[in-house]
Formats: structure tokens, sequence, C-alpha cells
């Protein structure tokens, strides 16, 4: 550790600064609040506070579990990923007195296993990459290597969302003998497939914008995320698909007509919606929609919009999936919906 004030200068006899030790690989460095300074190691994390090498103390704040490697973050408070979720330390009203949090029970069946691959020997690697902070969306991502994401968004209660990061690869040319030609760009034949992620980092501009980077084992290029509207030119598929839901009495036969959605648009987007009922994925022919007017001006920002589209299920219990592919629209957020004139029928019918 260097001198105070000067981090430049490690001359311990003459200028205070000191060589000290956790006896393990360290994953993050963190500041805390005052003189404090977090270290985390692969099995716990310690406080190291003091203004000089005469009143240097380190306390212990979590003995027995540490943070995964390139997971620590600030967001106002220190944020990171153990073996057992995403953790934060906190402090009391005591100064300097520090303790453990943890923000993520609410998705532990699904991120368990997923901090734990690198140590279970799994054959696909589902390890974490890392982590990217969207500080004008509050949210902390963790990516995982097979392109999978965790987004935590941080409101009075964190809520959780799961994405998926995916690509449009070059396709491969060959001559008649077999041999590999090198593709010209603009022939390209792209593909989706979820990208093999390896590295990830962020960073704000001068003028408070989020820039955050990804790349890829198996692709030649560092990915910027969450910028412009298409993949190179190619438009970029995007869908959800719900739990199965009820529309009523579950064990009612019904018939639904119509669906309701809300949502904020820049202009407007257009989607397509397909059902699936009684445990069937929901697949067949798509229902197109739109919501938001084409006479809308974008520029003017998002706006709150509304739309009603009409439908063909007939069951019990419903999957709905929701997809939007296009290179021109501008992005839009899919609030809320809502099914109308869910009718019940008699078994027989």
């Amino acid at each position: 550790v260097s001198s105070p004030g000067d981090p430049a200068v490690f001359e311990a006899s003459t200028e205070g600064a000191a060589t000290l030790g956790v006896g393990e690989k360290v994953t993050g460095l963190l500041t805390l609040q005052g003189e404090s300074m977090a270290v985390f190691t692969e099995n716990q994390i310690i406080a190291w506070q003091g203004a000089d090498n005469e009143t240097f103390q380190s306390n212990v704040i979590s003995p027995a579990s540490g943070a995964i490697e390139y997971t620590v973050a600030d967001m106002g408070m220190p944020v990171f990923c153990d073996f057992r979720g995403i953790g934060t330390i906190s402090t009391s009203e005591k100064y300097g007195d520090f303790e453990r949090g943890r923000l993520s029970a609410a998705v532990t069946p699904w991120l368990a296993p997923r901090l734990q691959g690198a140590s279970k020997g799994t054959d696909d690697d589902i390890s974490v990459a890392g982590v990217l902070l969207v500080r004008n969306k509050n949210q902390y991502r963790v990516i995982f290597r097979d392109g999978k994401v965790l987004t935590m968004t941080m409101k009075e209660a964190p809520e959780f969302t799961i994405q998926e990061y995916r690509v449009k690869r070059p396709g491969r040319y060959a001559d008649a003998a077999g041999a590999e030609l090198d593709p010209v760009p603009d022939e390209w034949q792209f593909s989706e497939g979820a990208i093999d992620l390896i590295a990830a980092c962020w960073g704000v501009t001068e003028n408070g914008q989020d820039r955050i980077f990804i790349s890829s084992r198996d692709y030649p290029y560092v990915l910027e995320v969450d910028r412009g509207i298409t993949f190179d030119g190619q438009a970029i598929s995007s869908s959800f698909t719900t739990n199965m839901g009820s529309a009523g009495d579950s064990g009612q036969n019904k018939r639904l007509n119509v669906l309701h959605f809300y949502g904020q648009v820049r202009g407007f987007a257009t989607l397509d919606h397909r059902v699936g009922m009684d445990y069937a994925l929901p697949e067949g022919k798509p229902v197109q929609f739109r919501i938001g007017e084409e006479t809308d001006d974008y520029y003017r920002g998002s706006r709150p919009a509304f739309t009603k589209t009409r439908t063909s299920a007939r069951g019990r219990d419903v999957f709905l999936k929701v997809s939007h592919e296009s290179a021109t629209e501008q992005p839009f957020t899919m609030q809320a919906f809502r099914w109308l004139d869910a009718s019940p029928r008699r078994m027989e019918r």
C-alpha cells in the first residue's frame, strides 16, 4: 500500500507505506465509507481502515464468503457476486461497522447453479464472465459465458429479468475443393446464435452517457451494447414468453378473444403474438398488431401507448409469446397486457 496522499511512493520507513497480506487471491478492491477500503478475495471480505500506517486496522466483514472475480462494482454501495448470490456491504450507524446483505433471494434457484458453475465441472461453461453497470437505468447486469444475462434493476425492492445476448455470425465460404475462402463483408450470410462471452467493461462519458462493451471467444469484434437499433444494419430479433396463466379459473375451459397491450413507444412498433393452450408452447401462425401511431413524431421521445388485438385461444391455461423484428423502428417498452372477453366454456363444448 502506497504512502498516504502519494500513490507513487512505497517507502515504508519514511513515507508511511506498508505491505499487507490477505493470504489468498484478491478478486476486487473498492472504496467504502470514510477512510475504508474493501478487499475482496475468493473466500472472505476484509475492510482496511486508517489514515496512515499508525492508525491502520483490518476488520473482517465476511469470514466465510468472498466475491467472484470481475463482479465487484459500485452502485452507490458495493455490489458483487459470490457463489450463493448477489451481495452488498452496508454500514450501520456506528462509523466503520460493516455488515453483509443479499439481494438475489428471489432468483436463487436460477442464479446459484450458474454462480457455482465454475466449481462444479459442468460440461457447458455457464460461469460468470463479468458484470455491467448501466447507471442511467440503475442496473447491475451479471453476464455468463453462454450468453445469458441477469439484470438487477435497483428500486425499493430489486427487480430481476433474464436476457440472452445473441449475434449474427458471418457465414463461411468454400471453393469446389472445400477450401475456405475469406468472405466479402457485404456478402456475409448471417445466422443467429448465442454469443460465447468472455469479458465485459463499462464506463461513463464526460456527458454522462453509459458506454458498455462485451467481447466473445468466437466472434472477432468488440460489441457495444444498448447502442443503436440494428446489428451492423441487420434487424435485431426480440421476444418474450410469459409464464403460464389462467385468465380466470384455471379449472375452467374458456375462450380468449381479445388482448390489450400497454407500453411506452417512440413513434410505433409492429409486433406479432402467438398463444399456446393447456401446456402447449406458443407456436403456429402469428397475429400481427401495432402499438403507437405511425404519424407520431418519435423525436418527441417515448410516450404511453395502448392497443388491442384479436386472438383465438380455447382451453384452460395459456402461454403468450410476443415477438418483434425491425431495422427501422425505434426502441419501445412493453409494460403490461390484459386478456379481455375470457368467456367460460363447458368441458363438452
